[in-house]
């Protein structure tokens, strides 16, 4: 039965949470040295082969990196709302607090997610600033862009799962 999974619920979202923190602390200690070493023209956005196509300042890098963090902190926080959030379909009363409990947990992983974003970002201005190109500028946002597709779809087929369940029990 599907409903079990959700008795380890506290220990999962403590898990998510120790996760968030130790990547977001990560995330700040290593932008921390990896701006000290940016010269201070650096490659902003790149096409689909992973050339740069545009250069800026590297204080615009300080602000990316500033507003993906926000988005991550307030996406973190808004997991202790499910009840407010806009769901694709309606429930029956009696899955409300499963579905909360999924719905809690798909935003802590969304708020990785956003850390990890912020991480490639990063990561790959730095390689292109350093002229050091890798595979991660070119394959590294593709492919948490495509995990968070598989993720956002997977949360959706186990919502509407936890529906149909307590439907049939009807």
């Amino acid at each position: 039965m599907l409903v079990n999974i959700f008795k380890y619920n506290l220990l999962i979202q403590t898990i998510l949470k120790a996760l968030y923190y130790f990547i977001f602390f990560s995330l700040l200690v290593s932008f921390y040295f990896f701006y000290k070493e940016l010269p201070e023209k650096i490659p902003m956005h790149f096409d689909f082969a992973g050339q740069p196509t545009r250069f800026g300042n590297k204080k615009e890098m300080l602000m990316v990196v500033s507003v993906l963090s926000f988005l991550s902190i307030l996406v973190f926080f808004l997991h202790k709302y499910p009840h407010k959030f806009n769901y694709p379909f309606k429930f029956p009363e009696k899955s409300r607090s499963s579905v909360y409990v999924l719905s809690s947990v798909f935003v802590l992983f969304l708020s990785i997610y956003l850390l990890l974003i912020n991480y490639v970002v990063i990561l790959s201005a730095r390689e292109a600033a350093l002229k050091t190109y890798g595979v991660l500028n070119v394959y590294g946002i593709y492919g948490i862009l495509l995990g968070l597709l598989v993720f956002i779809l997977t949360w959706l087929y186990l919502l509407k799962k936890v529906a149909n369940q307590f439907e049939d029990e009807k």
